[in-house]
């Protein structure tokens, strides 16, 4: 089958074999390796910048191009003819409820296990915040909602959500979090899947981390 240039995200989803699942886990691979290992060492030199250069430059770069090479157009990702008020609201009350759910977490696993939250120390908290609450949501989303969870697609809607939001969950590095990424994960997921559109997703991912990191300063 010849596939096009221009492809929208859901033409592609219905294009992509069992290969692309695996195309799809060696994007996340590339990208892992990349953030742990120049993207630290970016931040050791300077925290913000170098936080700020790990989404753009290493999750978001390695994602477009990847996505021009498999012959999709990233913009179709963003089709905001599929937003509507009703699709806002969705990703509002979803994230509503994840932050909800995100509590009943922390609150069980501090009580039972009694595991102290964690902080981030950096002397620019607020620009930290800024970066979490609009560049991080973009690229995050860009690249496990727009490759990854595209796909994984052959695996069927809600075995892509949750295979991607488990790779998401992971990717942040902390067994501590990795509850409360995979909640995130799941929600971001669902949104993206229903809509079409990566834009809800980016809605809620950034409203539950600065939710978060204003109670916790460095929670999500």
């Amino acid at each position: 089958m010849r596939r096009s240039k221009n492809l929208s995200l859901a033409q592609f989803g219905r294009l992509v074999k069992g290969s692309a699942s695996l195309q799809g886990i060696g994007l996340y691979i590339i990208v892992m390796i990349a953030v742990y290992t120049i993207g630290l060492g970016l931040q050791k030199i300077n925290f913000i910048s170098g936080y700020l250069m790990t989404e753009v430059i290493l999750i978001a770069l390695p994602s477009l191009i990847f996505l021009k090479a498999v012959g999709i157009k990233p913009g179709c990702m963003f089709d905001i003819r599929r937003i509507n008020l009703r699709v806002i609201t969705k990703a509002f009350n979803l994230s509503l409820i994840g932050v909800l759910a995100i509590l009943v977490i922390l609150l069980a696993v501090n009580w039972t296990m009694h595991i102290p939250t964690e902080k981030f120390s950096t002397p620019n908290p607020w620009g930290f915040i800024l970066i979490s609450c609009t560049i991080t949501p973009l690229c995050e989303e860009l690249m496990f909602r727009g490759a990854i969870q595209t796909l994984f697609k052959n695996f069927g809607t809600w075995k892509s959500v949750t295979y991607t939001a488990i790779l998401f969950a992971f990717f942040h590095g902390s067994l501590i979090r990795l509850p409360t990424t995979f909640v995130i994960g799941l929600i971001c997921g669902h949104l993206a899947a229903s809509t079409k559109s990566i834009y809800p997703a980016i809605q809620a991912h950034a409203f539950i981390n600065l939710v978060l990191l204003l109670m916790w300063q460095g929670l999500a």
